[in-house]
């Protein structure tokens, strides 16, 4: 499998729909509940992501055989997102990306990369170099409490 990364487009919006929110249902019950997935994934629209970078977020997509298959997002100082479809991950696609992510922090000046992530998405991020700086409680987009992380790392 041939994977290529470029910049957001106009037209991904619908694409990014559906890797993110393919990537929120299919986590695991034992770290969310089916109604806390929901409630996560909630509110996601396909003309979000193009508000999100106009308002300065990057966005690089993960393509193969013409079809999106994950994405990463940051903006000046954070990652702010890094979703691979579920039927993809575990192929280095998330590395990948975040590799992308974290080189543009870089280049932007940025030593210390932030990333708030979800409790499944912890083992992935530690396994890149990143340590827990903080365990939170926040509510979703559909309003329901969920548990997560935040996680550091120097670039430098």
């Amino acid at each position: 499998m041939t994977v290529t990364l470029r910049e957001f487009q106009d037209g991904d919006g619908p694409a990014l729909l559906a890797v993110h929110t393919e990537a929120i249902l299919a986590t695991r019950d034992e770290f969310y509940s089916a109604a806390e997935r929901q409630s996560w994934a909630h509110g996601l629209t396909a003309a979000g992501y193009r508000r999100a970078r106009d308002a300065g977020e990057t966005f690089v997509l993960a393509i193969s055989d013409g079809a999106v298959i994950g994405f990463c997002s940051w903006d000046q100082q954070r990652i702010v997102g890094l979703y691979v479809a579920p039927g993809q991950q575990g192929k280095g696609i998330g590395a990948l990306l975040l590799s992308r992510g974290e080189q543009a922090l870089r280049e932007a000046g940025v030593s210390l990369s932030r990333i708030h992530a979800s409790l499944p998405a912890v083992s992935f991020y530690e396994a890149r170099g990143y340590v827990i700086s903080g365990r939170f409680t926040h509510a979703s987009r559909g309003g329901l409490m969920m548990d997560d992380a935040m996680l550091e790392k120097h670039l430098t």
